[in-house]
């Protein structure tokens, strides 16, 4: 069924392609519609994917009405986003993507519909929604610990992080971040449940999270190299009574030896320290400098724990919840 705005005053494109079809001259309402759309015009999208998908004036182009269909469910057009879901679900002018499929039927669902058929789409996306699985649980091992991949029912998808961070675990996220794109996720947090590990992969993952706009969440303990990594989210939650970042310097253990102490990098100006600086003044450039502080106060074999709302004020945390 094609989309007629409400609008007072619709542009003559639109008003074109309305009378071209409604006279069966569907190549004529194509063009009218094209053009109008580009001109920004949210129905004329929706109606040419419309044409593009039954064949008026154009032959069957499912990938072409997928097209078309997205840019007016971007623009809120109730109807493309019931399409878009329909395509996603079936793998029709799109590839299958149930995660994709469920964010546009959830979107749809929270609309305040204004007229019976728009009421109509809502209370079909909300009945559509009670029939799709639950989003499940990928599981990607690592030497040392494993990533768990959960899609939420926005497409706000969860990677938790579990175990020692090493270079396995930077080959480990790459695989889990390729999967959580491939499954639709459109925002991404990092759980991070792991006890530290070596200062340049934290750092390299750090950067990784910090350049795609990942954004991390603690519940419990998070110390040195997971610090790092925590550091990097986009928004930074600490999460519950028992979440707290832990800091110290830098430290390297002497593999001749089964011991548990460490040598520090007292110094700012040895290598580990600079490398630790640089990367605390890209990802935190307007609180760097007092955690760095506080970071080269603290023994490598010992930790200070930063929590609630001193994590938030020296800026290691944007939230508490």
């Amino acid at each position: 069924m094609l989309s007629v705005p409400a609008a007072a005053d619709p542009n003559q494109d639109f008003e074109r392609g309305l009378r071209a079809h409604a006279q069966g001259a569907f190549d004529e309402a194509l063009k009218a519609w094209i053009s109008a759309a580009d001109a920004g015009h949210r129905a004329a999208s929706y109606n040419v994917g419309v044409l593009f998908e039954q064949g008026r004036g154009t032959p069957v182009d499912l990938s072409a009405a997928a097209q078309w269909y997205l840019k007016a469910a971007q623009r809120g057009v109730l109807e493309a986003q019931w399409a878009v879901a329909r395509l996603y679900e079936s793998g029709q002018g799109l590839q299958r993507n149930a995660a994709q499929a469920r964010w546009w039927l959830e979107t749809l669902a929270r609309q305040a519909p204004t007229t019976d058929a728009d009421r109509q789409l809502v209370a079909q996306a909300q009945q559509r929604l009670l029939s799709l699985p639950e989003p499940g649980v990928e599981e990607v091992p690592f030497e040392g610990g494993r990533f768990l991949l959960r899609e939420s029912t926005t497409s706000q998808c969860v990677i938790a992080l579990q175990g020692f961070i090493s270079e396995h675990t930077r080959r480990g996220f790459a695989r889990v971040a390729q999967r959580s794109k491939a499954a639709g996720c459109k925002e991404v947090w990092l759980l991070l449940e792991s006890p530290g590990g070596s200062l340049r992969a934290g750092i390299e993952l750090g950067e990784e999270l910090y350049s795609e706009g990942y954004s991390t969440i603690v519940n419990r303990s998070c110390a040195s190299a997971c610090a790092l990594i925590f550091m990097a989210g986009r928004q930074r939650v600490l999460m519950g009574r028992t979440a707290r970042i832990g800091l110290h310097q830098t430290g390297t253990s002497d593999p001749r030896f089964d011991d548990t102490s460490k040598d520090c990098h007292a110094s700012a100006l040895d290598e580990s320290s600079r490398l630790k600086r640089r990367y605390l003044s890209r990802v935190l450039p307007n609180h760097w400098e007092p955690i760095f502080e506080r970071t080269m106060k603290t023994s490598c074999n010992a930790i200070t724990w930063v929590r609630g709302s001193e994590a938030v004020g020296m800026g290691i945390a944007t939230q508490l919840q």
